[in-house]
């Protein structure tokens, strides 16, 4: 099948190629090219990471189904190395990455490559220190699909990025943050464009409850905001209204 949720000009990758049933546990196979088109075959349990190495292209379909952590697995759900392509997308009105916790950084996604997500969901995972839901040192493409109900003891509940962060569709909604950025924390010297998108319903401890900007130079976070956004009913943990935080001369 084509890659669900495709874009018509921005992605249009819909080459004749095969994908592979896979039981969410079970080691994925490569072609000589280094890249796998895998679909979720059933709701699977992991008690590991799954990686993307360096070098490799995974196309992963949620298919409608759930990828969670088996009992007693601590840990993030994958890992996408640097010069690793990651794309998720999902058939069905269902399907997502959902329920890891990590004492370490981004418990649903940790990407130091090319993360591109087209559907599914990213919800109710639990990091204990940043990014609840995906903590993004490369370039993180959000065209659809939603980041929701995941929670950061620290920063970025939803979303910590320290690279470029694209989201051209989608929805971070319901996540929390022990300090700053409810649903996107965007750390300095980085990079954030944003259009048609939703944020709402997030809360953060200290500043930001949707969208935080980390204070700083000139050469801090410095978003680039058009098309419709829908950024509204974010807040602190005290109640305060607090829909979008940037730093100075923002």
């Amino acid at each position: 099948h084509c890659i669900c949720g495709e874009q018509a000009g921005i992605h249009s990758d819909c080459k004749d190629v095969e994908w592979t049933a896979w039981d969410g546990t079970s080691a994925i196979t490569y072609d000589s090219n280094k890249t796998a088109y895998v679909y979720l075959s059933a709701n699977a349990e992991r008690d590991s990471a799954l990686t993307v190495a360096s070098g490799y292209t995974l196309y992963l379909c949620l298919n409608g189904n759930t990828l969670s952590p088996a009992s007693g697995f601590t840990g993030r759900a994958i890992t996408v190395n640097s010069g690793a392509t990651f794309v998720l997308t999902n058939c069905g009105t269902t399907g997502a990455i959902s329920g890891f916790q990590t004492a370490n950084s981004g418990a649903g996604v940790y990407n130091s490559g090319t993360f591109t997500m087209y559907g599914g969901a990213i919800s109710n995972n639990k990091s204990a220190r940043y990014a609840g839901g995906v903590h993004n040192y490369g370039t993180f493409n959000m065209f659809g699909g939603s980041i929701t109900g995941n929670t950061a003891t620290w920063s970025g509940g939803g979303v910590e990025t320290n690279g470029t962060f694209n989201m051209f569709s989608g929805s971070i909604t319901g996540n929390t943050a022990g300090s700053d950025g409810g649903a996107i924390f965007c750390d300095s010297m980085n990079y954030l464009t944003m259009s048609d998108v939703e944020i709402r319903n997030n809360t953060a401890g200290s500043n930001g409850g949707g969208l935080y900007c980390q204070k700083g130079t000139s050469s801090s976070c410095d978003p680039d905001i058009s098309g419709k956004i829908t950024i509204i009913d974010n807040q602190l943990t005290n109640g305060t209204k607090s829909n979008a935080f940037l730093g100075e001369n923002k």
